[in-house]
């Protein structure tokens, strides 16, 4: 058993845990603090992978490794806020509408989410067969 198939097993598991967060919240008091131990591990998990990556990518002994790195963080957050500007107001519109329409589409939005982590999760178990 490896580090990182063991690592990457617990990403897209993760994954599925925060989908099912964002379906079931937890209570309120309680689940605040159950979110406030496990968001730093989930990060640390997903920093790890995004490590791999890099060192895949990235020579360690290149002249130009921090600018490289710096370049792969600036694309990443980059990335990220893009996507937020894009999606928000999407979820600022679907939150004011009547009914359970914000409920379902956030379920329905971690039900793809956790299907393709569940598709990586089947592909990361067999190194464990």
């Amino acid at each position: 058993m490896g580090f990182i198939p063991t690592v990457e097993l617990a990403i897209a598991l993760s994954i599925i845990y925060a989908a099912a967060m964002a379906v079931w919240p937890p209570e309120k008091g309680h689940g605040d603090l159950k979110a406030f131990a496990i968001t730093p591990g989930i990060g640390l998990l997903h920093g790890f992978g995004f490590s791999f990556m890099l060192h895949q990518i990235l020579r360690v002994d290149a002249p130009n490794v921090w600018h490289s790195l710096l370049a792969f963080n600036v694309g990443v957050e980059a990335g990220q806020v893009m996507i937020v500007l894009l999606v928000w107001p999407l979820v600022l519109l679907l939150r004011k509408q009547p009914g359970r329409i914000w409920v379902n589409s956030r379920a329905v939005v971690a039900a793809c989410a956790s299907l393709v982590a569940l598709v990586w999760v089947v592909e990361r178990a067999e190194f464990f067969l």
